[in-house]
């Protein structure tokens, strides 16, 4: 397997080859098509997230197709296409613990849309336009998630219809990514290609 890995805060990641992982007895494992890359990551790369203690690999929004599946796992098979699209948008599920991403999840949300912060934990939450909320937007926390509920998510997100705009990095350049997400040059998503 390789990786981006941060092993210190503030420093460049460095690309790691290490044995594939096996999944636990109730887990699938992915072979990563895509990752995006966006600011709860340089989050991470910053030491903004207390929670996180290098050495851990940032990126949490991963495109996939599972490649391994345990015993105890029902509903997936090999070759499933795993991985949220990114708008336009009925509702929002939120796992990544950045509170900042909350106005923007309401921001790609259609009016009377839903945006549901879906974490056990979040940093605070910016301030935002209430522009931003109106027409009916609902905002919403949820104290747990099952992994029902996570399949009848993506059985909908199959069937979506969405249009996305992506910069696509090798995954070697993991490091300029978040250079241009930082600097405000990428176009639509940031995605490292494995």
């Amino acid at each position: 397997m390789r990786a981006m890995v941060l092993t210190e805060i503030h420093q460049p990641l460095q690309l790691v080859e290490s044995p594939d992982p096996l999944p636990r007895p109730d887990e699938v494992r992915l072979k990563v098509e895509t990752c995006g890359v966006c600011r709860t990551d340089l989050h991470v790369v910053d030491g903004e997230l207390p929670e996180v203690r290098p050495p851990v690999v940032p990126g949490h929004e991963v495109v996939g197709r599972i490649d391994m599946v345990a015993d105890a796992v029902e509903g997936f098979a090999l070759g499933d296409r795993v991985g949220p699209p990114p708008a336009p948008l009925d509702a929002a599920i939120l796992f990544a613990p950045d509170g900042a991403l909350v106005p923007q999840a309401l921001r790609a949300v259609r009016k009377g849309g839903r945006v549901v912060c879906g974490g056990i934990h979040m940093s605070d939450i910016p301030s935002f336009p209430y522009a931003w909320l109106w027409e009916e937007r609902q905002l919403m926390s949820v104290a747990n998630l099952t992994r029902a509920d996570a399949a009848e998510f993506f059985a909908l997100a199959g069937k979506a219809r969405v249009v996305t705009s992506t910069t696509p990095y090798p995954l070697e350049q993991a490091n300029r990514a978040l250079s241009d997400l930082r600097a405000g040059r990428i176009h639509g998503a940031a995605v490292l290609v494995c």
